[in-house]
């Protein structure tokens, strides 16, 4: 925590949890505490959080990559990179990027914060290499698909290179052998084979140029990329770990002279993801600001497209219930048929209704109408409101509009009848 870090004096939180979606829920139900008792509002950084993602990490490796583009580009014109230095980036430099993700897939997050973060490239294609169960989750795969990636995916780095088309860009993860279950931990071995780069017969596969990177540590036990290449021209970690330093200085700079979103509200809905933070806290629901919705930036919450959004039609409970369309016309006809049955009962005692001839037996139905519907429907009025503020973020204004629509409309109905009665 860094408190008077900023030119504004406020305080910079670096998150870094076990938790998923710690860090985001924090900062928008801290931004409510800093409003309400008039303070200056925090700054949260997200530094990682569980298996979920990790947006500094990929803020860097986007910084390495398009180095390490410029460079390829430099040598193909004949102009030899030298050794380490600082290059000036341009537009062009994100023209495309071909990168292979090797390793623990499922349960790394430095690799699914690049579902999001290889868009500031223009042309992408990805190769996805691990063993099926720890594949990359769909989500992601159907996020990268959505916004134009090439995905490509093998079970190991041998099938991989016994095709043609390899990667320059190779970015491995470790085993996260804490995130595995039992009987994945016991087959550890397998698994790891899958993904580790044997110098003995897959170095002459390697394209030229290619490069590997690591967001570390790496395991000192069972590493996937051997030690006995680190004096090569294959390691790039040494360089994408250096610029993690200098990336970080600007961004806790840059951030805090920024300082946090002024457009926030709670909107109260519950979070996709069922290891989120917020599905986990005394049932408290995740809070995202406004702009989160269909944002392009890279620190997603938990609540955004690699998570889909519970809706009116079918919602996605923390417990994994689903609640159909006839389930919420339900509750939302529930409370008029209340309201129609009592308007009934008072039009009844009027001279009006009165003058109707209507039986002694169809009063009596009637008047038992409004309190029969009102004990089957009642315990379920509450969820209308919940189903307002899950989908629009209000509860009161739809309701209620819609309330007033449906009594108009049962009122004209009735008044209808009431005239064919008459006539």
């Amino acid at each position: 925590m860094l408190v008077g870090y900023s030119p504004g004096g406020r305080t910079t939180f670096v998150i870094r949890s076990k938790l998923e979606g710690v860090c985001r829920w924090l900062e928008f139900a801290m931004c409510k505490y800093a409003q309400l008792h008039g303070i200056k509002k925090p700054i949260f950084i997200n530094a990682g959080d569980g298996s979920h993602e990790h947006p500094t990490q990929e803020l860097l490796d986007q910084l390495t990559f398009v180095e390490r583009i410029k460079r390829l580009n430099r040598e193909a014109g004949g102009s030899p990179s030298g050794g380490y230095s600082p290059i000036g980036i341009e537009l062009n430099d994100f023209h495309g990027i071909h990168v292979a993700l090797i390793g623990d897939l499922k349960n790394g997050r430095t690799v699914h914060s690049k579902a999001n973060g290889l868009r500031v490239f223009d042309n992408v294609k990805v190769d996805l290499i691990a063993p099926g169960e720890l594949g990359m989750p769909e989500a992601y795969t159907e996020r990268m698909r959505s916004l134009g990636y090439d995905v490509r995916q093998f079970p190991s780095l041998e099938e991989y290179l016994d095709q043609d088309d390899v990667a320059k860009i190779w970015y491995f993860t470790r085993l996260q052998l804490e995130r595995m279950t039992d009987d994945q931990r016991e087959r550890s071995a397998i698994l790891r084979r899958a993904v580790s780069f044997d110098a003995s017969t897959m170095m002459g596969k390697l394209p030229d140029g290619c490069k590997f990177f690591h967001p570390l540590p790496r395991d000192s036990r069972f590493p996937t990329i051997p030690f006995e290449i680190d004096d090569t021209d294959l390691n790039g970690w040494d360089e994408q770990s250096r610029n993690g330093y200098f990336l970080r200085i600007v961004l806790l700079r840059g951030i805090a002279a920024a300082g946090p979103s002024e457009v926030q509200f709670d909107t109260d809905r519950r979070c996709g993801n069922p290891r989120c933070v917020s599905n986990d806290v005394n049932g408290q629901r995740e809070v995202i600001p406004a702009m989160m919705k269909d944002s392009a930036v890279l620190m997603s919450c938990c609540l955004t497209a690699e998570y889909r959004e519970m809706t009116d039609d079918d919602e996605m409970a923390v417990d994994g219930s689903r609640r159909p369309l006839w389930w919420i016309l339900l509750l939302t006809l529930g409370p008029f048929g209340v309201s129609f049955g009592f308007a009934l009962q008072f039009a009844l005692l009027t001279p009006f209704g009165m003058k109707l001839g209507i039986s002694e037996t169809m009063s009596s139905y009637l008047w038992l109408c409004g309190p029969v519907t009102g004990m089957i429907v009642q315990p379920l009025v509450g969820r209308l409101s919940d189903q307002c503020q899950n989908k629009w973020g209000r509860r009161r204004p739809y309701a209620l509009g819609g309330t007033i629509v449906l009594l108009i409309s049962l009122f004209l109905i009735a008044w209808s009848l009431d005239l064919g009665v008459l006539l």
